[in-house]
């Protein structure tokens, strides 16, 4: 059998993996923000109209996306993410063919695509997969076998700046090719490296320009909210221990034996010293990854996906040069924490196979919101489970429960400068709401600041107004509907600070019934 054809044959075993892993994965409510904001393109743009907690490349790609029906929208969006890491998967295999035989390649491309980390990736309608499918496509170009010229080093930095564009943290692998680039600066030309950066500034287009149309909203987003919501909820729960860094790297270490990450970090170590300026390139890429994993606080399994890419293409081109025993022990190694790593996920198609799906249950649920409000805005701290083209987001709650549960200086600044919807307002119930609000999905214990969960003072309010509930499928979960003598409330004027001017707070209205 041909190399091409195994290759298909790898792709199409891949691609089957992650549909099944995407269609079987509970919702996680880390996919409320991506999927509003898709949501949300048929009504402006991320940072002037909504607020948004990423660069903006993912919501503006998928923007056709939000013509889906409510529930399947969440659906589309997780198929995507399966597109996006067989891309990933496809650029890997294209780089490797003819560097290293093409078991090494499969063995590398299959331990990359089934840890822990990168699964997680795919299943969940993040934006962890568009950029690491950039990244490797970078990857590809910046490594030709025929020299690099301008044309292919200003793909590759546009490449890299469309993966910054997707999301913030590969600026640091982004980085460390531009210094592999300034290191061969002699041998490569400076045409050459100022086509990369040129093709760099386009790729950043998207950010450049929405920063341009509302300054404040993006800086705050983009870095203000990252560098600062994180240390205040860890520290009102009670866990202000998962900042520190022994813990980061301690749960770092931990990721990377769920999945076939160590041992492809330990046939780097053996391997360092082999190979030239290409192997460069993969090992600059290597330690911008591991910089990318370990800077946000706390540590998380999606910030490890940077690295794999150029890890696995390092460890599937050093592999042939070990010794038969230590390929053997690198391979039997990999295996075994390959098991462990896609455990989860794979758990859950079993569990699928013998229950109704829970992403399903999300689309039931969504159609019947969709039926009820006919169009009406819904505020909810879980779009991600109605959202599509019938059913009208309320924007300020756009960014889920990451924005809500800001509080302090922190909450002010955020409702001032985004105009979303805080905790502090919901608790003291001069919250303006909508006719429609949608509970269940934040309803999780997180003491000593939010005891009874975080949407626990809005769960208050609606029924301090006097809504009335109607009970949606699956636990908990309740459609509340403003109710007046006609049967339906008219919704109080949306309270925004005097010296908001956002256009959030200037356009948003609600429907007279």
């Amino acid at each position: 059998m041909g190399e091409t054809i195994k290759t298909r044959w790898l792709l199409l075993a891949l691609g089957l993996l992650f549909l099944a892993v995407a269609l079987s994965a509970p919702v996680n409510h880390d996919e409320s923000q991506y999927v509003a904001a898709i949501a949300l393109m048929r009504e402006g743009l991320p940072y002037r109209d909504w607020a948004y907690l990423q660069t903006p490349l993912q919501p503006l790609l998928l923007s056709p996306l939000s013509l889906l029906p409510a529930g399947w929208l969440l659906v589309g969006a997780r198929l995507a993410n399966v597109a996006f890491a067989l891309v990933a998967s496809w650029a890997l295999l294209r780089l490797l063919k003819g560097r290293t035989p093409f078991w090494a390649a499969a063995v590398a491309v299959g331990g990359m695509a089934t840890t822990n980390a990168f699964l997680f990736g795919t299943e969940v309608a993040r934006n962890d997969m568009l950029p690491v499918a950039l990244l490797s496509l970078a990857l590809l170009v910046f490594m030709p076998r025929q020299g690099l010229d301008w044309r292919r080093a200003a793909l590759g930095g546009l490449c890299l700046g469309l993966a910054i564009s997707a999301k913030i943290s590969l600026a640091l692998p982004a980085a460390a090719i531009g210094l592999w680039l300034l290191w061969r600066s002699r041998e490569i030309g400076w045409q050459v490296i100022a086509a990369a950066a040129l093709g760099g500034i386009a790729g950043l287009l998207p950010c450049l320009i929405l920063y341009a149309l509302a300054p404040e909203p993006f800086v705050f987003g983009v870095f203000t909210y990252s560098l600062e919501a994180p240390q205040q909820f860890w520290t009102l729960v009670g866990m202000p221990q998962v900042l520190t860094p022994l813990v980061k790297l301690r749960e770092l270490g931990i990721e990377t034996v769920e999945g076939a990450t160590l041992a492809a970090l330990l046939v780097w170590l053996l391997t360092l010293r082999q190979g030239g300026p290409e192997r460069r390139l993969l090992d600059a890429a290597i330690l911008g990854g591991l910089l990318a994993a370990y800077l946000p606080d706390p540590f998380f399994r999606q910030y490890l996906i940077p690295l794999l890419p150029p890890l696995f293409a390092r460890a599937a081109l050093s592999l042939p040069a070990l010794t038969h025993r230590w390929r053997q022990v690198a391979i039997g190694a990999g295996a075994i924490t390959a098991g462990v790593g896609a455990s989860g996920s794979v758990g859950n198609v079993v569990l699928a196979a013998q229950h109704p799906l829970e992403l399903m249950e999300t689309v039931q649920r969504a159609r019947i919101v969709a039926a009820m409000t006919k169009g009406r805005m819904v505020a909810t701290l879980s779009p991600e489970q109605v959202a599509g083209n019938d059913v009208r987001l309320d924007p300020r709650f756009a960014a889920g429960p990451f924005l809500f549960r800001t509080t302090g200086n922190l909450g002010q600044a955020t409702r001032r400068i985004t105009g979303a919807a805080i905790w502090e307002e919901a608790e003291a119930r001069t919250l303006a709401l909508p006719p429609f609000v949608v509970t269940g999905g934040e309803g999780k214990p997180r003491p000593p600041a939010f005891p009874y969960g975080v949407e626990a003072p809005l769960s208050r309010q609606v029924i301090s107004r006097y809504y009335k509930s109607i009970r949606l499928p699956g636990e908990g979960w309740f459609l509340w509907i403003a109710r007046t003598e006609k049967g339906w409330a008219e919704a109080p004027p949306l309270n925004c600070p005097p010296e908001n001017r956002q256009p959030i707070c200037l356009k948003l209205t609600y429907q007279r019934e």
